[in-house]
């Protein structure tokens, strides 16, 4: 009946055979019994009721000396369990059990997967490497499931180069088609997708989410969906395709939701049937005490003895009565005044944030007004040099001069808490990578970076943020050769009360001449140092190098 996936006739059969078995005191076959039942229940998803039949299969081994390795096989589907409902430290608890008794070999790796998920990642790469030795040459699947799950390892501790080193050792680069089985086919590609993702190699992420997403279609894994439309839309947000990512976004949260859905309903059913079994267990008390009375009024003497007897019993129960509602009403006395208490502060927190989303939102228009007084300026500044430039590098370079601006509001309101600073380590980066994605088609540059100050306020990170986009597309557009090794050196620092800001290239230079002419980039750069109370120190040798000191 299980091999037909018929749980209810299996349950049936079990249930006749336990009566028997429980009559009878024939412990190991109870226990045996149990652990099947938890076995069906598991199948069943049904994970409170799999776990309380193996604690019951438990209960009964205890009462014979069995084999330590039939409890440690119970010790690890209960870890199993625990992991589906991410209860992961019982999970951990019950495979260390497990590992008392000797078992290693098939339960390692799931304890790295439980490592993981508690994120504690060197503890999963150190089990996982030392299965490795254990398992080498056993099995290949045994080997290819630790590998697989050290890539995850792997690109949890963002070591993303090492991740797809360790997935190459499974199968060389595009021959994923040697994997049989598809499941596994499709959490590979995921996990290739998502490591190119984070080294910024869109093309290869694209290239393995496509993939992914083809043998979802053709072969219709819900629970693989789930993660591989969460990579799609990550992808499609970082190449700009707004539309893809937030259609890909939301076909995930539908599938998550289903599931959470799910999983309610389920847990909706097992306690109705705890209620049940209880209200059953109820009535069977009830008709015993029942039947009790009949037979005690058989006897009148009995029967005056239970009178006496009751009356007493009634006199305790008032004075138990009346003690219970003096102590009941001084804890909801208490309960009251804590309720109270409660109340006064929630009132005063309402206050507190109703005050900070005032100050929040005159903070807002105050710097979306000189943001848009700012960019009216810049606007009217490269008006005045329209003739020598084209209508498409004009919008080109007003854009890459607002994204700049847009970055620091960006990088500021991701902060949960007001706040007049920003990281300007991350919004350097930032910037950085949204010039690249301009010009990496047509010239390949490395950027270095060399920033000890990543804390700056709003008022100096935004003309900053200017001058290095200023900086960088010069340097991009102007500096470098076709054969040259093309570098920039980025350096942020603070030493006192001074900030020092350095940008070099190793390019063509630049001449004294050239320093002085007017030109609308140069002239952009002095406007917003001399706005920032800088000093500016342009040098060229071996390329160029711009210093500003503030």
């Amino acid at each position: 009946y299980m091999i037909k996936d018929k749980y209810e006739e299996s349950k049936v059969l079990i249930n006749k055979t336990l009566k028997t078995a429980l009559k009878n005191n024939k412990h190991k076959v109870t226990g045996n019994l149990y652990s099947l039942m938890g076995l069906i229940y598991y199948y069943e998803e049904s994970l409170h009721f799999a776990l309380k039949n193996y604690k019951k299969a438990l209960f009964y081994y205890e009462k014979i000396e069995t084999s330590e390795t039939i409890k440690s096989d119970i010790y690890i589907k209960m870890a199993f369990i625990f992991t589906d409902m991410e209860q992961y430290k019982e999970s951990l608890r019950y495979l260390n059990l497990a590992a008392k008794n000797g078992v290693t070999f098939g339960i390692n790796i799931e304890k790295a997967i439980v490592y993981n998920n508690l994120n504690l990642f060197e503890e999963a790469k150190k089990v996982l490497l030392e299965n490795k030795n254990i398992t080498l040459g056993k099995s290949k699947d045994i080997d290819d499931y630790n590998t697989f799950t050290l890539s995850e390892t792997y690109y949890n501790l963002k070591k993303y180069n090492l991740a797809i080193s360790n997935l190459e050792k499974i199968i060389p680069e595009n021959k994923v088609a040697i994997i049989k089985n598809t499941e596994v086919k499709i959490a590979h590609l995921n996990l290739l997708a998502n490591c190119y993702v984070k080294l910024n190699n869109l093309i290869k992420a694209e290239k393995y989410n496509n993939e992914a997403l083809f043998l979802i279609d053709s072969a219709g894994y819900e629970y693989s969906k789930y993660e591989v439309f969460l990579s799609k839309s990550k992808i499609d947000e970082k190449l700009r395709n707004y539309s893809s990512a937030l259609s890909y976004y939301k076909k995930y949260a539908d599938i998550k939701e289903e599931r959470n859905k799910n999983s309610n309903n389920l847990r909706v059913k097992e306690l109705q049937i705890d209620f049940d079994v209880s209200e059953k267990n109820n009535k069977i008390k009830s008709l015993k005490v029942s039947q009790l009375k009949k037979e005690n009024q058989i006897d009148k003497q009995k029967k005056y003895i239970i009178l006496i007897s009751f009356s007493l019993f009634i006199a305790i129960l008032s004075v138990i009565f009346f003690i219970k509602i003096n102590r009941n009403s001084k804890r909801r006395n208490k309960l009251i005044a804590i309720k109270n208490s409660k109340l006064k502060k929630a009132q005063l927190l309402t206050k507190k944030s109703l005050l900070e989303k005032e100050i929040l939102l005159k903070e807002i228009h105050h710097r979306v007004k000189n943001n848009m007084q700012l960019i009216m300026s810049l606007l009217k500044i490269q008006a005045t040099d329209i003739r020598n430039t084209s209508v498409e590098e004009f919008i080109k370079i007003s854009q890459s001069r607002i994204n700049a601006m847009a970055l620091i509001h960006e990088n500021l309101y991701q902060t949960k808490t007001i706040s007049s600073t920003i990281n300007f380590k991350n919004y350097i980066e930032n910037l950085i990578d949204i010039i690249k994605l301009t010009y990496e088609k047509v010239k390949e540059v490395k950027i270095n970076y060399e920033i000890t100050e990543s804390t700056i306020e709003i008022q100096t990170a935004i003309p900053l943020g200017l001058i290095i986009n200023e900086i960088i597309n010069n340097s991009y557009k102007h500096a470098f050769n076709a054969n040259t090794n093309a570098q920039i050196k980025i350096s942020f620092s603070k030493y006192e009360n001074l900030y020092n800001l350095q940008i070099s290239d190793n390019g063509v230079g630049i001449n004294k001449n050239q320093i002085e002419e007017k030109g609308i980039g140069l002239s952009l750069i002095k406007l917003l140092v001399l706005q920032i109370n800088g000093k500016l120190e342009i040098e060229s040798k071996l390329g160029t190098t711009y210093t500003i000191i503030l």
